[in-house]
């Protein structure tokens, strides 16, 4: 039988046990660094964690940090070329109910690149973010949907403010347009 359950995080750990420079034990603490990454030749502002070493002030990076120092790379990157970021793709998935395998079927994307995607570790092409923000459109900010509240006749609402307000039916995108999968009477959006 298959479990639903949430999977731990483990506690970030420094990469050794004693510092690299001086050999102090123990003496890593986590601290948070801005730094320039250099990323498809651009250079980028970004901040990320990293070990600091509280004798010798030594930094070294461990595997969650590298991981996290790529993570915001890459969203740095993908902001200045104004491309989705793996948090607004994750984000507008979970908005529309979808799993990962519903995504990929309706972008026509590999469920492995939409993994990808979301991990942020990749930079998606123009032509996949625009895939992505067809058929995410009415889950990401700015979007309207036209709903039927049978006391009010059709309302035009901010589809975020809606989901902010408590809508917790699944949505349905088709040729740009939202359908909502039945009418409500009681939603009162302001």
């Amino acid at each position: 039988m298959k479990t639903n359950r949430r999977k731990e995080t483990a506690k970030p750990t420094p990469p050794t046990d004693e510092c690299v420079a001086c050999g102090v034990e123990d003496s890593y603490v986590r601290a948070l660094t801005h730094t320039q990454k250099d990323f498809r030749s651009e250079t980028f502002a970004v901040q990320h964690h990293h070990w600091k070493c509280s004798e010798c002030g030594v930094a070294v990076l461990g595997d969650a940090e590298m991981d996290e120092a790529m993570r915001t790379t890459v969203a740095a990157y993908q902001h200045a070329h104004e491309l989705l970021t793996a948090t607004e793709i994750r984000d507008a998935r979970e908005r529309m109910k979808w799993s990962q395998s519903q995504m990929a079927e309706r972008t026509g994307l590999g469920i492995a690149t939409i993994k990808r995607l979301e991990l942020g570790g990749v930079v998606q092409t123009k032509t996949n973010d625009e895939c992505l923000r067809d058929v995410l459109g009415s889950a990401l900010n700015g979007a309207f949907v036209f709903m039927h509240i049978q006391k009010f006749g059709v309302v035009e609402a901010p589809l975020t403010e809606a989901w902010e307000k408590g809508w917790k039916n699944e949505v349905v995108v088709r040729d740009h347009e939202v359908a909502l999968d039945f009418s409500i009477d009681n939603l009162c959006l302001v």
